[in-house]
């Protein structure tokens, strides 16, 4: 009992006396490029994503395709695969100048088709896979083999 007072005062006495924990890969004088004694660093993904983080992403209000309805109406409960259906209204975005396919709330199966090393691939200029949010829309392959394979493969046509 006396044991669990004294690591709680401990963790007391570090709040109030102001101490904050830091890694020894990321002391305060830490500066991009920064390797400890042994090596070791941390990895900078300050410029990961569209345009390097450096521009916001376009935002398309045009060419808008509802997965769900005509002539997709593609399954948003997991239980079909909808692979195909998705990649023909990525394909139809991009064939007509770009434009934004948009899977509303809901699971949507894929997988790899046929010999493919991805599941979907977004081959044009300003095309857009948008869904309803992060706790809204799920893609889920259920292929259990994906070694040095793609979910979505964003490449030149």
């Amino acid at each position: 009992m006396s044991r669990v007072v004294l690591s709680s005062a401990i963790i007391l006495s570090f709040a109030v006396s102001g101490f904050t924990w830091r890694s020894s890969l990321y002391p305060e004088s830490w500066e991009p490029g920064y390797t400890d004694s042994q090596g070791r660093f941390l990895h900078d993904f300050s410029y990961a994503g569209y345009h390097r983080g450096e521009r916001e992403i376009p935002s398309h209000n045009d060419n808008i395709i509802d997965i769900t309805q005509a002539p997709y109406h593609s399954d948003n409960t997991g239980s079909d695969d909808v692979t195909s259906l998705i990649q023909q209204a990525l394909d139809s975005a991009g064939e007509s100048g770009g434009g934004v396919v948009y899977l509303p709330d809901g699971t949507y199966r894929i997988r790899p088709q046929g010999n493919n090393d991805y599941s979907l691939a977004i081959r044009y200029s300003d095309v857009v896979l948008r869904g309803a949010g992060a706790d809204r829309t799920f893609l889920f392959n259920d292929n259990p083999v994906m070694r040095r394979k793609d979910i979505i493969l964003v490449t030149p046509p």
